[in-house]
C-alpha cells in the first residue's frame, strides 16, 4: 500500500503561461467576487487611459452589451502586431495577451506615466475570460485575434478591408467557471467609473453606450458622452452641490510636468451641508489607502492658512489643526508620475527557458529577498537587480518571509520553519513541525521577540521557538469552544 506521506520531485507542480492565473485568480485580482470581476474592466480601460495620458488618444468608447459582455476601444496607436523579436513565431499582440509581465510599460520609452502598470495587465483579463477578441487598427489595416480562457484560437488575422480608424478594441466576457454565474457587472458602477475617468483627464472624451434593457433596469442613460474641460474642478462640482459651497470658486490648480515628468492637479472647497472627503488618484488610478500626495495637500493647505492668518493678524488662525481643516473640506487630488522601473530579472532553469513567477519578496536595507514558485531563494541589490547570492530551500514552497537584522525566517508548505543568514543564505536551524502543525496557506501571524519566534496555526495553537537554535520553547493546547 503506497504511503500518503511520500514527497518527491513528482509532487512539484510547475504552472506555465497563464495557468497560474486561472488556478489562483485571487492572487492577481483579489478574489472571484464582484470586485474581482470589475477589476477586469478597470484593467482594460486603464490601458486606453494610458494612451490618452501619453497624448496618443483623445477618445474612448465603452459599450455594455447583454450577457455580461463588454467592449472598450480607443483611438490610440493600437497594440503592435508585428513579430516579436524574442518570439518570432508570434505577433507582439499574442505575446502581450498570453504572457504575464509583457508590455510596453516596463521602461520609459513608450509611456512616461502609466496607470496600467499599477494593475495586473490585459493577459490576466484574457486568462479569466470565457472569450476575448482584440481588434487593432494600424496603418489603415484591421487585425483581429480570438482567445478562449487565455488561449489563442488561431493566429492573428489581417482582415480583407481597409479603415481610416486607428487604435485598439477589446471585447470580453468573464469566465463563469471562474466567477459565479450569478455575478454580473454592476452597470451603474461602471457608468460612474467611466465618468470619473473623464474628470481625471480633462479633454478626453469617453463615450458610454449601454444595452437598452440594462440601461432601463439600472436607471442610467443608454448613451452619453463624458468630456470635462475643467477636469477636477468639474469633478468636485459633481460631488457636491455648488450652492452649498462656502467659497464661490473652488481653489483649484495644476502644476505641469517637471523635468522628472511629474505633475499634480487639485480642487478644494469647503461646504456647509456635508462632511468632508478627500479623493486621490495616481496616474488616473484611485488610491483609497492615501499616500504622500494626500499628506502633501493637507500639509500645504494647513501651512498656507496659518501663514495667511499670521499676515492678517488673526491669532485664532495659529491654532488651526488638520482636523479643523478636513472637517467640511471636499477635495480631489491627482498625481501623475514617471513609471520608473530600472531593472527586471527573469529566472530560468538551465535546461529549458521557463519563467517562474515570483511568490514572495521582502526589502532588507539596500537589498531585496525573493523566493520563486519552486524552492529557490535569492538576494538582489535593490538598485540594479544584481544577484548577490542564490540558495535552494530544501523542503517545500516558501509561503512567508520575516527579516530581522542579519537573519530571515521562512515558513513553507511542508510544516517547516527555517532560519537563514541574510549575509550568505546559509541555513542556521530548521524546525520541522508535526503533521498539520503549521498550515502555510492559513497562517496568520509571525512575531519575533528578543529571543523567540512565535506563530499560530489553524488548530488554535500558538508555537514559540528559540530564535537562536530553533528548539521548541512552548506550545499552547488547542482551545475548544
Amino acid at each position: 500500500m503506497p504511503s500518503n506521506n511520500s514527497y518527491d520531485a513528482s509532487d512539484i507542480e510547475v504552472l506555465e503561461g497563464l495557468e497560474p492565473v486561472r488556478k489562483r485568480p485571487g492572487m492577481y485580482i483579489g478574489g472571484t467576487d464582484k470586485n474581482g470581476m470589475h477589476h477586469l474592466f478597470s484593467e482594460i480601460i486603464d490601458n486606453s487611459m494610458d494612451e490618452a495620458v501619453a497624448g496618443h488618444a483623445n477618445k474612448i468608447n465603452v459599450e455594455i452589451l447583454e450577457n455580461n459582455i463588454i467592449s472598450i476601444s480607443d483611438n490610440g496607436r493600437g497594440i503592435p502586431v508585428d513579430k516579436h523579436p524574442k518570439f518570432p513565431s508570434k505577433s507582439a499582440l499574442e505575446v502581450i495577451l498570453t504572457t504575464l509581465h509583457a508590455g510596453g510599460k516596463f521602461n520609459n520609452k513608450i509611456y512616461q506615466t502609466s496607470g496600467g502598470l499599477h494593475g495586473v495587465g490585459i493577459s490576466v483579463v484574457n486568462a479569466l475570460s470565457e472569450f476575448l477578441n482584440v481588434e487593432v487598427y494600424r496603418d489603415k489595416n484591421i487585425y483581429s485575434q480570438d482567445f478562449k480562457k487565455g488561449k489563442p484560437q488561431g493566429k492573428l488575422l489581417k482582415l480583407d478591408q481597409k479603415t481610416n480608424k486607428r487604435g485598439t478594441k477589446v471585447t470580453f466576457k468573464p469566465d463563469e467557471s471562474i466567477f459565479d454565474k450569478n455575478i454580473n457587472f454592476n452597470i451603474k458602477r461602471l457608468y460612474e467609473f467611466c465618468k470619473s475617468k473623464a474628470y481625471l483627464f480633462a479633454g478626453t472624451e469617453i463615450k458610454w453606450v449601454c444595452d437598452n434593457k440594462l440601461a432601463l433596469d439600472n436607471n442610467i442613460p443608454n448613451s452619453e458622452v463624458f468630456n470635462f474641460s475643467n477636469g477636477l474642478k468639474d469633478y468636485l462640482n459633481n460631488e457636491i452641490e455648488p450652492s452649498s459651497f462656502i467659497g464661490k470658486e473652488c481653489f483649484s490648480g495644476k502644476k505641469e510636468k517637471d523635468d522628472n515628468n511629474n505633475s499634480v492637479e487639485w480642487a478644494v472647497n469647503w461646504t456647509i451641508n456635508s462632511d468632508g472627503f478627500l479623493k486621490s488618484f495616481c496616474n488616473t488610478v484611485p488610491t483609497p489607502e492615501g499616500g504622500t500626495h494626500e499628506m502633501g495637500l493637507k500639509n500645504g493647505l494647513l501651512k498656507a492658512l496659518k501663514s495667511h492668518s499670521e499676515r492678517i493678524g488673526n491669532k485664532r488662525g495659529s491654532s488651526i489643526n488638520s482636523e479643523d481643516l478636513s472637517k467640511s473640506m471636499g477635495s480631489i487630488i491627482k498625481f501623475d508620475h514617471k513609471s520608473k522601473i530600472e531593472w527586471k530579472v527573469n529566472y530560468y532553469t538551465k535546461k529549458e527557458k521557463k519563467l517562474f513567477p515570483i511568490l514572495k519578496f521582502e526589502k532588507s536595507g539596500k537589498n531585496l529577498l525573493v523566493t520563486d514558485n519552486l524552492t529557490k531563494i535569492y538576494l538582489l541589490n535593490i538598485s540594479n537587480g544584481k544577484l548577490i547570492w542564490q540558495k535552494e530551500h530544501d523542503v517545500s514552497l516558501i509561503s512567508q518571509l520575516k527579516i530581522e537584522n542579519n537573519k530571515f525566517y521562512a515558513l513553507d508548505a511542508n510544516n517547516t520553519f527555517s532560519c537563514y543568514s541574510l549575509l550568505d543564505g546559509q541555513k542556521i536551524w530548521q524546525f520541522k513541525g508535526e503533521k498539520k502543525l503549521i498550515n502555510s496557506q492559513k497562517q496568520t501571524s509571525v512575531i519575533i521577540t528578543n529571543d523567540s519566534v512565535i506563530f499560530n496555526n489553524t488548530k488554535g495553537e500558538i508555537i514559540s521557538l528559540n530564535k537562536f537554535d530553533g528548539n521548541l520553547n512552548w506550545l499552547t493546547p488547542t482551545v475548544e469552544y
